[in-house]
């Protein structure tokens, strides 16, 4: 007779065992459970499991989609072309970039505005503007 309750083992299952074989467990709350049990092929220990399950106690390990790596697109060296579109729109992106604030310093200067040191680069323009639109 054992003491109730007791754990009993399947293999295979969702534990790994370190010196291999994976198993699975339940627990027995009374007698008749297990007895139930031990006649539907559990045992004991997880070690007694594992070994009547012989080469079928190791499951394969499923891993989740999410976690394979995605390949990466591979881009030709030389384009097709010959013409590197790339750095065409990155040249288009900096013909449409805001005036840096050296430029807006400069420009604020030859109009002769008058402004704080700490005025921002959106301030500074606002005034630009105004002063050239004669507002």
């Amino acid at each position: 007779m054992t003491d109730l309750p007791a754990l009993v083992y399947k293999s295979p299952g969702t534990h790994m065992q370190p010196s291999g074989g994976s198993y699975k467990y339940s627990q027995a709350l009374t007698q008749e459970d297990l007895e139930r049990l031990l006649a539907d092929g559990w045992y004991m220990t997880s070690l007694a499991a594992i070994k009547a399950a012989g080469t079928g106690s190791v499951r394969p390990v499923k891993r989740a989609k999410w976690r394979d790596p995605k390949p990466k697109k591979k881009r030709p060296s030389v384009p097709l072309d010959g013409i590197n579109h790339r750095l065409l729109v990155v040249a288009d992106k900096q013909d449409n970039a805001p005036p840096t604030r050296a430029e807006l310093l400069q420009k604020a200067k030859e109009l002769g505005l008058v402004f704080s040191d700490k005025a921002k680069d959106h301030r500074i323009a606002k005034l630009i503007t105004r002063k050239l639109s004669g507002v």
